[in-house]
């Protein structure tokens, strides 16, 4: 987050004088998500002309996005001022084929994208060349935007929430689910590999031999071959040592589960 704000004051000084008009600002997009829903990109679009767009990057569940250049504002706030807010949520699915159908689906129904038009809340004119305007996903299915020369953590912020996004119970009890099942197959796999060598099983020990010498090959060069017993002896101990990391971090996720 400092790395983030330095960066917005080294450039913010550019980004304003390279979008403005005369009678405008340009002013640097970032976004704020505050829900368990990825997006894979947001953005800024003005309903009265469409040369006036910014942002465009994707933004992970209770994840802050980066500065992106630039979306004009008049210097004078005026009621009535709005902004569409231009969204497409995380692609939906376990496997790259289910993401890539949901893709097609909805770029066919048209609903990839969504535009959601929002009221630009009053902001000061003595600060708008300094500010930025964010874009906020807000729980509930609710989207907002704040121009602001101060970021989430001031005491001064004047949007919904304040402070940077935290995830929730059940949301980190969804990801380390999700690791956890990665891990314990993980195991399970390699303990029915370290079986069948402990067995001499000359399928496997040609098969991992056949890996190392594609690889790693500096790793069994001084071993004959797959059936040497050396060869058999080095890979037991590389794959248990594999199993005592995975039971490591399968007992910290265990742990970690709130």
């Amino acid at each position: 987050m400092k790395l983030r704000r330095w960066l917005c004051a080294a450039f913010l000084p550019f980004l304003l004088s390279a979008c403005g008009g005369d009678d405008t600002v340009g002013v640097p997009v970032s976004g704020i998500n505050y829900t368990d829903q990825g997006f894979g990109a947001y953005g800024l679009k003005d309903p009265n002309d469409e040369k006036n767009y910014g942002g465009g990057e994707p933004l992970g569940p209770y994840a802050a996005g980066g500065m992106m250049c630039c979306y004009s504002l008049p210097e004078q706030w005026h009621e009535g001022l709005q902004v569409g807010v231009v969204i497409r949520r995380s692609l939906q699915g376990e496997t790259s084929d289910e993401r890539t159908q949901d893709y097609v689906e909805r770029k066919k129904n048209g609903t990839l994208y969504e535009t959601i038009l929002i009221d630009i809340p009053p902001y000061d004119a003595e600060d708008i060349q300094r500010s930025a305007i964010w874009v906020e996903m807000l729980p509930d299915n609710r989207f907002d935007v704040v121009v602001s020369h101060v970021d989430h953590n001031h005491k001064a912020w004047p949007g919904e929430i304040k402070g940077w996004p935290i995830s929730s119970d059940e949301y980190r009890r969804k990801i380390i689910d999700q690791r956890l099942q990665e891990a314990k197959g993980r195991l399970e796999r390699r303990e029915i590999r370290v079986g069948k060598v402990e067995n001499y099983d000359t399928s496997e020990l040609e098969d991992d031999w056949n890996f190392y010498n594609r690889f790693a090959k500096e790793d069994i060069e001084n071993f004959s071959g797959y059936d040497d017993s050396k060869f058999r002896d080095f890979l037991l101990k590389e794959m248990k040592s594999a199993i005592d990391s995975d039971e490591s971090m399968i007992h910290k996720l265990e742990e970690a589960r709130p």
